[in-house]
């Protein structure tokens, strides 16, 4: 937004709130709602004031309870996922020797397979010239 719009933004939001102010002036039944909505606001934030201050020990204990339990789990989980990642590189590794060992028997039944099919033909015969 270019500086001139944030400039009229600024006013209309201005001119919006003197117009809810005048209105809340001008208008008895609505000023005396706003503050009864103003106290009951005020109220509850006095009273939740003073639950926190008359609990606040409580409230401490709580938290570090909390905190100490997750701290814990959160330990156990790291050396899980570390033990998972351990039999993870374990596994895959077996895998690749696996399929190295695989292919090198694949390998060894195909050459077996050439020299079986090199007995068999009869490579080495001389042919007789009929005429």
């Amino acid at each position: 937004m270019s500086k001139e719009g944030r400039k009229w933004t600024a006013w209309v939001v201005i001119g919006g709130i003197a117009a809810f102010v005048a209105y809340i002036f001008s208008n008895k039944k609505t000023r005396e709602k706003t503050i009864g909505y103003v106290r009951e606001g005020a109220q509850f934030i006095d009273e939740t004031g003073k639950f926190v201050r008359d609990n606040q020990e409580e409230i401490r204990s709580l938290i570090k309870d909390t905190s100490t339990k997750v701290n814990s789990l959160v330990t156990v989980a790291s050396s899980e996922i570390e033990q998972i990642a351990k039999h993870t590189s374990h596994l895959k590794t077996t895998a690749t020797d696996l399929i190295d060992t695989a292919k090198s028997a694949a390998e060894e039944i195909k050459h077996q397979k050439n020299i079986e099919d090199d007995q068999s033909t009869p490579d080495n015969l001389t042919y007789l010239d009929p005429r």
